[in-house]
């Protein structure tokens, strides 16, 4: 399979009445999201700042535990994922406003993401022309020990990344295929990873010489304690299956609370979010009450699901032709 397939995907008819519905955006919910999640983040670093001033030890890392938890849902993983989208806000500006900033504090960077996720979409799970995502995953008990702490080869894989594209680079085979046949692109790519690396080395001078270098891990460097981000996120594909086109096997939806549906932006219905990219991500709850009679039950909890891909994980150690079948879970 190549770029330029176009894969037939199965989707739940819906009316077109109720669809042009869910589309309209309004920059009010976008706002409130990424205003709100912003401003909380603000607030944990505030927290981190004054506490390692005024606290014992363990109060203060109880307060970074706090930020990184939070900060993490500003990355692909959540917010950066749902603005590369443009669907949050009506106003394009405001869109692209979230979207490069929450790239910038996270080190992302936003031409590369962007150009990822829409071949994520348009071939999710087929024969690696999707490698944003490539089955089977496997995790392990280090992985999740890593995302309540912090992973230091993760953290030297990001600082490596945005090093060598920064140098003009495309080091992987990924950024080779999204950006060799566009020299705009590429330089847009590389534009971006040294306004990230730079920005940060600024800021990190700027810290030191007001000698408040516990700015740096609050501010530069906040890549600890993404665990709530990490097991939310590994739930949208891990052991399910590849090269169909059906979202309904190739995604999983999952019931969350409240709390982790407004940090993680509602993706936890990611079935209906593959099948309809273009429904803003506070209309998604309305869109899954609408196809559910179509969908495989959600799995019933974060615990569920990865329950779910653990079992399967250990099973396609032997067997990597082995899934697990939505439709196999009671509803």
């Amino acid at each position: 399979m190549t770029e330029q397939t176009r894969i037939k995907w199965y989707r739940t008819e819906v009316d077109k009445s109720e669809m042009k519905a869910l589309m309209k955006r309004s920059d009010l919910p976008g706002f409130l999201q990424a205003g709100s999640q912003l401003a909380i983040v603000c607030a944990t670093g505030w927290l981190c700042f004054h506490s390692f001033h005024h606290y014992p030890w363990w109060a203060t890392l109880a307060a970074f535990f706090l930020h990184g938890s939070f900060i993490s849902f500003l990355s692909p993983g959540a917010a950066i994922h749902e603005l590369s989208h443009g669907t949050p806000f009506k106003t394009k500006a405001f869109n692209e406003f979230f979207f490069y900033l929450f790239s910038f504090i996270t080190w992302t960077n936003p031409v590369w993401f962007r150009q990822s996720h829409i071949q994520h979409h348009q071939h999710t799970l087929h024969d690696q022309v999707d490698q944003e995502v490539v089955l089977p995953q496997h995790y392990s008990w280090v992985d999740v020990i890593a995302a309540f702490t912090l992973s230091p080869s993760g953290i030297f894989s990001k600082l490596k990344d945005t090093l060598l594209l920064a140098g003009g680079n495309l080091h992987t085979d990924w950024y080779k295929r999204l950006f060799d046949q566009s020299a705009t692109k590429q330089k847009q790519l590389f534009n971006w990873a040294r306004l990230i690396l730079f920005g940060h080395i600024a800021l990190t001078i700027a810290f030191l010489m007001l000698n408040q270098w516990i700015l740096i891990p609050i501010v530069v460097l906040p890549f600890y304690c993404g665990w709530l981000t990490f097991l939310c996120g590994g739930t949208q594909h891990a052991g399910l299956q590849d090269n169909v086109a059906d979202f309904r096997r190739s995604c999983r939806t999952v019931k969350m609370s409240a709390f982790n549906r407004f940090w993680y932006w509602n993706m936890n219905y990611h079935i209906e979010h593959h099948m309809y990219a273009a429904v803003p991500f506070h209309a998604l709850p309305k869109l899954h009450k609408l196809i559910r009679h179509d969908l495989p039950a959600p799995s019933r909890s974060i615990a569920a699901a990865w329950k779910e891909i653990f079992k399967t994980t250990r099973v396609q150690k032997a067997d990597l032709t082995y899934y697990f079948d939505n439709f196999t879970r009671e509803k």
